[in-house]
């Protein structure tokens, strides 16, 4: 169709439900009224057989896209071809949405379905201009005209329905803390949120631990006190927001249970990650800092006066009861002297205002002067009144200090582009451990998920086939983790591994020297440990035994239990690849390619020349989607052409 001077101009909403293809607007510009019907015809056809660039795990945003010009006599394929090489530039020439510039492009780009949620919470609760084009295309839970508590509680709620879902919803969390904002999250919370949250989430709340409850521990609590406490990191938020709503709000326990599923994201498989939170929020054993004031930068929708923010922080500090009620434990806050601060724990910006705090907490605390606001005299508000101030201004000089931080980095440090790897097999490990079990062993046993156990597997595969410690592939684990070499680690291997992994010689039963009465059993080989205990045998290694005919072993040089067990799943790994996908475990890692990771998802990138029909018979290409064991979104892609960047 030709555009004259004197064209007629219509423009008209299209929407197509192939595939989810929506034109929110089409502007036609034709001759005569007749080509309208026409043009609209053949641009519909032509969106639903064109072959729309891969996602590559993104979320791809164009604002508009010139077809050209339409012409009534050739077909929709050919109009189509049109439309696949439009997109494909709109898709090469976008920029990513925090782009400083992204604002003036016709297409953005997110890494994945989350990233829009969480940049956008950012943004909200920092009170910076989300005027952008694409915010309301990328987020459709949230309207401008909303304010700023509806629209974080509507994308807190929004952000579950991700792919990643409640992982998702944890990382928004974590990233708004690591701003240093969630307080305007939180704060947005209301008393009957708390419960939907929980529920949302996929907490339920077992009968017994029904609000309101004490501080009174069961003897029946086998938990380990770590796995109860508070992360240091998120202690100060925490003691202030559970001071605040109080112990029997359903929203201190879901609070604890997200701050610890942040530490180790595999707890989302603890069945007792409630009960740990509960104990969380009745612990009285909180690190140092959280029992020092520290100044909230972002409390309150509007700045409160200067005596009521001091009336405040000091109900937040020295917060006592002066009743105890029923059903209720009662708060104190011991007096922290200056010799007991830790250096580490304490930043030196921070140390002079939270020592003078700490002298005048001494003095309230004695009980010579009220703890309430109304009883200070007119000097007792002026000295607080100043204390304030000075340290209102030391915490805005941190914040300062924190925004002129480089920013080519977008959020959480998410690499710009995936990163070439020449190990991008490891990743195919994945569904290769969901498939083994590790699931169901990390459910019956939570203690593995407290020592990292899915981590340390991939950092003792990659030791063993000399992967380097800072390769893409690795991105996705924790680089540095606690050396646990005193952890019990009894187990059994599941029934699964019986067939076609485990030798059907004859059984060993094995000591250690100064193993303290540490057992192993192992398979006709010698070589894959089929369970380790101390005392009696349990009812799980029993039950692989099956009255066979057992050996006893020589007595085997001291190895920690972890060691034993991280070799258990090597071997196992080993054999799996050889028996059923006809490939060694090295084969099947080093294999050049592309990784990229965020908070919520891992998406690999291979050449499609690089297709296996070994790893494809065996189905470990296939998408995992969602893996709750590692908290995240694992996705293969085989486009054209990567394999340049992996070499």
């Amino acid at each position: 169709m030709k555009t004259e001077a004197s064209a007629l101009f219509r423009e008209k909403r299209l929407t197509i439900n192939s595939q989810q293809r929506r034109v929110r607007k089409l502007r036609l510009t034709a001759p005569a009224e007749s080509f309208f019907r026409r043009g609209e015809i053949l641009l519909e056809d032509a969106l639903r057989i064109a072959s729309l660039p891969a996602d590559k795990g993104r979320v791809l945003l164009i604002r508009s896209l010139n077809v050209g010009k339409i012409r009534s006599n050739l077909s929709s394929a050919t109009l189509s071809l049109a439309i696949e090489q439009a997109l494909y530039m709109q898709s090469a020439q976008a920029v990513h949405a925090e782009e400083p510039t992204a604002y003036e492009q016709s297409a953005v780009y997110f890494r994945d379905d989350a990233e829009p949620y969480i940049s956008l919470a950012v943004k909200l609760a920092r009170e910076e201009n989300t005027d952008a084009w694409f915010w309301p295309l990328a987020v459709r839970a949230w309207k401008p005209e909303m304010s700023r508590d509806e629209a974080l509680r509507a994308l807190l709620m929004a952000i579950l329905r991700t792919e990643a879902g409640t992982r998702a919803a944890i990382a928004m969390i974590q990233e708004l803390h690591s701003q240093r904002v969630s307080d305007r999250l939180l704060s947005a919370l209301h008393r009957q949120d708390g419960t939907a949250l929980l529920r949302a989430f996929g907490w339920s709340m077992p009968s017994h631990l029904q609000f309101p409850y004490t501080n009174s521990s069961s003897p029946d609590d086998e938990h380990e006190e770590h796995a109860s406490l508070c992360p240091a990191q998120w202690s100060g938020v925490v003691m202030r927001w559970i001071n605040r709503w109080g112990m029997d709000d359903p929203r201190s326990i879901w609070l604890s249970a997200v701050v610890l599923v942040t530490e180790k994201p595999a707890r989302l498989l603890d069945h007792s990650l409630i009960e740990r939170a509960r104990q969380s929020v009745c612990s009285e054993r909180w690190p140092l800092e959280a029992r020092v004031f520290q100044p909230s930068i972002l409390e309150d929708d509007e700045r409160a006066s200067a005596h009521d923010l001091s009336s405040r922080n000091q109900l937040e500090i020295a917060r006592e009861p002066t009743e105890k009620t029923s059903g209720q434990m009662e708060i104190k806050v011991p007096e922290v002297t200056p010799q007991e601060r830790s250096s580490e724990l304490i930043s030196s910006a921070q140390r002079s205002s939270r020592e003078q705090l700490s002298r005048d907490n001494e003095k309230r605390f004695s009980g010579d002067e009220s703890t309430s606001s109304k009883t200070h005299d007119d000097a007792t508000a002026h000295s607080t009144l100043k204390r304030d101030e000075s340290i209102e201004e030391q915490s805005s000089e941190i914040r300062e200090e924190a925004r002129d931080e480089p920013e080519n980095l977008p959020v959480s440090g998410w690499a710009t582009c995936p990163q070439p790897t020449r190990y991008a097999g490891l990743l195919f490990l994945i569904p290769l451990m969901s498939r083994l079990g590790i699931s169901s062993i990390l459910e019956t046993n939570p203690s593995l998920i407290e020592i990292d156990l899915p981590q340390r597997l991939f950092h003792f595969v990659a030791e063993r086939l000399s992967i380097p410690e800072f390769d893409p592939a690795l991105l996705f684990l924790s680089t540095e983790l606690p050396e646990r070499l005193s952890v019990n680690c009894e187990y059994s291997i599941p029934q699964s591994w019986m067939h076609g992994l485990c030798d059907k010689g004859l059984w060993t039963i094995r000591r250690m020297t100064k193993g303290r009465g540490a057992r192993i059993l192992y398979d006709g080989s010698g070589r894959l440990a089929l369970g380790l205990w101390r005392g009696r045998m349990p009812q799980a290694a029993r039950a692989l035994i099956n009255g066979q005919t057992l050996k006893r072993g020589r007595v085997m040089p001291f190895e920690t239990d972890l060691s034993i067990l991280c070799q258990t799943w090597l071997t196992a790994l080993r054999r799996w690849c050889r028996r059923y996908a006809r490939i060694g475990l090295q084969a099947l890692v080093c294999r050049t390619g592309r990784v990229s990771v965020t908070p919520t998802h891992i998406d690999i990138f291979f050449d499609h020349q690089q297709a296996d029909l070994r790893i494809r018979k065996v189905g470990l290409d296939i998408n995992p989607g969602w893996v709750a064991w590692l908290g995240r979104v694992v996705t293969y892609h085989y486009l054209y052409g990567e394999q340049i960047y992996g070499k």
